[in-house]
């Protein structure tokens, strides 16, 4: 990819979330936002809004939040190039982990602290 589509994409990937979040002021709880999509997208492999999908699929976090009550959907949301080399229970733990970070009101957001501690913790417990 040239320089110039890179960080065409760059900015579209760090925009994009931005604009999808409730509130539209930045502050620490907006890049948690940011960040919960970046989970959201690594682990689904879509993008964070597609409007070529069907109608309740094109906003990732409203897709995923959707799906994501049931560990039995679990494999709905994994991207598939991941060909299942994950823990069932921490991919579980890692998608309920990013869409408390999408979470609508601010204050239901964890604190970078949290996000660091619950990734560590998923990461010793299924590595």
């Amino acid at each position: 990819m040239a320089p110039k589509q890179e960080k065409h994409m760059l900015l579209h990937v760090l925009w994009e979330p931005m604009a999808m979040q409730p509130q539209r002021h930045l502050t620490t709880k907006s890049d948690i936002y940011g960040y919960g999509i970046v989970l959201l997208v690594s682990i689904t492999g879509r993008k964070a809004m597609d409007v070529r999908r069907p109608e309740g699929q094109q906003s990732l976090v409203d897709w995923a939040s959707s799906i994501q009550s049931n560990r039995k959907n679990l494999k709905e949301i994994m991207d598939p190039r991941l060909e299942h080399n994950y823990s069932v229970q921490g991919a579980f733990e890692c998608v309920a982990l990013a869409l408390r970070c999408v979470a609508n009101k601010p204050k239901d957001r964890p604190s970078s602290e949290e996000i660091l501690q619950s990734l560590e913790q998923i990461y010793a417990l299924y590595k």
